[in-house]
């Protein structure tokens, strides 16, 4: 199993935007699913828990 922290100490976790601009947020212990309305509430949460983004899976359309 891959450690899930980074060289500074925080835990990283994955984001991933749907194409309806929804945001799941996949916690770095990979067992917490989070769902957020878009991106800003997302990185608001992730940066609250004290975690960094590591992968970032957007859509093509920019959010509005």
């Amino acid at each position: 199993m891959q450690d899930p922290i980074l060289l500074n100490g925080k835990p990283r976790a994955t984001l991933i935007q749907r194409f309806d601009m929804s945001v799941v947020v996949i916690a770095p212990s990979a067992k917490e699913i989070l769902k957020f309305k878009n991106l800003r509430e997302a990185e608001e949460e992730v940066e609250r828990r004290g975690w960094v983004i590591s992968i970032i899976h957007p859509t093509l359309r920019e959010e509005v």
